[in-house]
């Protein structure tokens, strides 16, 4: 007969998650975390001497003036932070916790058949709030093959030339920003109809197939795609499992717990290309971090609001933090990467720039935002379109740090500026807003910009799904982790058993300002003696700096009680040196030193140089 099988929590808890009904947690895996590198140690420990003290190192949210561990029952708990996830540089360890049950009375454990390809694992998810759905998972993916890029036709000569990689074809894939190495080889699989790209130095495969009158470019698949709770997607990183055994009450139990990988964070962090999330595109428009195009004109706004807080207000000298001449220079920047950003995404509003003059109807998006900057005064008598362009005509000037052409129009415009001038010009154009004492993006001006912008396109050919980092760099991710039991050989018969989600949780980056500080602990030898000095490994050596240097020869040879009473000697008056005092010598050292001079001996019969060699002046 087979009986149902589910997740609980970790047995050792199942009393206190009884006594707390409510709150689901008897069906949630369990965080443990640990403050020790011999965490698992102390979990043996533990499960061995009392298994219900395991309560003790139940995760909760901590800071580093403030560490907290425990089970808190609901009476206790108040409302409360997302939990962080700390690294082990912090000196925290983190396992899950569960245990795999038969659902009948007792409730025992289930064994993992191995030795049948049985599995038992568990997976990170990423929780997403996708607005009116609610909350969506996100399972991190790996393997199979992915589009990366097009190419054109031309590079199949390249390809069924020779196994070295040709200059241009390793421009195409630079350019394409999966840049190959020199070492590289390609092979052709012609049963397959396909060429290979082998990158050992990089290690990356790429695939590319003929398709469609283009050369179809596939790399390894790796990223956050949509997962059904119930569900584990057949490429999903699995993390492994392994089994505790204790008693508990004089029966066996069979405890499942995994090390969860906080510090995989940094090692999976994202470049500026990679996208947080496959996202739908609907939901695409409605993130600014979705479309590229806005993320570039904010990185300007975010220069324009500094600035306006930097030139302070009128009246108030005390609020002015930045001199005329630095002020002109930021926004002489402000100026060039607005119009670099106009000229790139609204070509039709650069044309009506440069003719001073917008030919399309004026209640079209891009005439209004044309019109707004035709009407913004840079200065009396100077408006945003003729600022603009007049910093567009010197952009290799600027760019390369020299000062505009004599005469021209942006050195007329900047040059002149008051700290008053530079506050206007900012104000005129109406890009920000100031509420309280900070200043933000207006969203009004923000509104016309993604009008005129239109819908986002993703270019042609570019990847569906979108490559992303394994854990997003913004630490506001919210992540959760859940058991997973699979049976590959009853795949038709049994769906895989996939727990309730643990507790939601961050992870933290390595420099976190609220992680708890490591204790470190250097041991300096104990037994002294020639014979327990020896015992050290070759080459170890302890360096004394100068400061310790001195304070050691203050007490040395004094009694306790000269201690005590603060009867110390001066400091040592010597040579104001530092020292490294090597233990264990090798032999083959000495034995290099003694042949050293024997040879520079036998030179200096011919060469005079000897007296240098053997003096050494101390340097502070």
């Amino acid at each position: 007969m087979n009986h149902p099988i589910e997740w609980r929590t970790a047995s050792p808890l199942w009393n206190a998650a009884l006594e707390n009904e409510g709150d689901g947690r008897l069906f949630q895996p369990a965080i443990l975390r640990f403050a020790n590198d011999t965490f698992m140690e102390t979990l043996e420990e533990t499960l061995q001497a009392n298994p219900s003290t395991l309560r003790d190192f139940v995760a909760r949210h901590e800071q580093w003036d403030n560490e907290d561990v425990g089970w808190l029952s609901n009476a206790n708990q108040t409302p409360k932070k997302t939990m962080k996830l700390y690294q082990p540089a912090h000196g925290r360890f983190y396992l899950i916790a569960a245990n795999l049950v038969c659902r009948i009375p007792g409730l025992p454990d289930r064994v993992v058949d191995t030795a049948n390809e049985e599995k038992a694992s568990f997976v990170l998810r990423r929780r997403v709030t996708d607005g009116d759905n609610g909350v969506t998972e996100y399972g991190w993916v790996t393997g199979g093959e992915q589009l990366l890029f097009q190419l054109e036709l031309t590079f199949q000569s390249d390809l069924d030339a020779s196994s070295d990689i040709p200059a241009n074809l390793q421009q195409a894939f630079l350019d394409k920003k999966h840049p190959i190495h020199q070492g590289a080889t390609i092979s052709i699989e012609k049963e397959n109809e396909r060429w290979l790209i082998k990158d050992s130095e990089n290690k990356q495969v790429y695939a590319i197939r003929k398709e469609a009158g283009k050369l179809n470019v596939y790399g390894e698949r790796r990223g956050w795609a949509p997962v059904s709770s119930g569900e584990v997607l057949d490429n999903e990183e699995r993390l492994p499992l392994f089994p505790m055994n204790f008693k508990e009450n004089d029966q066996p139990r069979h405890l499942l717990t995994g090390f969860i990988p906080v510090a995989s964070r940094e090692t999976y962090q994202a470049s500026p290309r990679l996208s947080p999330l496959n996202v739908p595109g609907a939901q695409l428009q409605s993130d600014s971090l979705g479309d590229p195009r806005f993320a570039e004109f904010e990185t300007s706004v975010t220069g324009a609001i500094n600035l306006r807080s930097a030139v302070g207000e009128p009246g108030n000298a005390d609020s002015v933090k930045i001199e005329a001449e630095e002020g002109r220079g930021i926004l002489l920047f402000i100026c060039l990467d607005f119009a670099i950003f106009i000229e790139k995404h609204l070509p039709e509003v650069w044309d009506a720039i440069t003719d001073r003059s917008w030919s399309g109807a004026a209640s079209a998006p891009k005439g209004i935002f044309f019109n707004t900057l035709n009407s913004a005064d840079f200065v009396t008598g100077v408006t945003w379109v003729e600022a603009l362009e007049a910093a567009f005509d010197q952009k290799e000037a600027i760019l390369a740090g020299g000062a505009p052409t004599e005469g021209s129009g942006i050195a007329i415009l900047i040059n002149p500026l008051t700290i008053q001038q530079i506050r206007n010009a900012i104000n005129q154009l109406g890009i920000l807003q100031k509420i309280d004492t900070t200043y933000q993006l207006n969203p009004a001006f923000e509104g016309e910009v993604k009008n005129a912008l239109g819908p986002y396109q993703k270019p042609q050919g570019a990847a569906d799904p979108v490559e992303s980092p394994k854990l997003d760099t913004d630490n506001s991710a919210k992540y959760v982790i859940r058991c997973v039991y699979e049976r590959p050989h009853c795949k038709g018969l049994f769906k895989p058993v996939v727990s309730r989600p643990s507790q939601p949780f961050r992870l933290t980056g390595f420099f976190d300002p609220e992680a708890p500080a490591r204790q470190l602990n250097i041991t300096m030898p104990i037994d002294t003696s020639i014979s327990g000095l020896r015992k050290f490994p070759k080459k170890v050596s302890f360096l004394i700096s100068k400061e310790l240097r001195r304070q050691m020869a203050r007490v040395e040879g004094l009694k306790l009680g000269s201690l005590d009473e603060g009867d110390v000697r001066d400091e040592d008056s010597g040579i104001n040196l530092g020292m490294i005092c090597s233990f264990s010598i090798p032999i083959i050292a000495i034995c290099a030193l003694i042949l050293l001079l024997i040879i520079v001996n036998l030179l200096n019969i011919v060469f005079w140089w000897l007296p240098f060699f053997r003096i050494c002046f101390p340097k502070r």
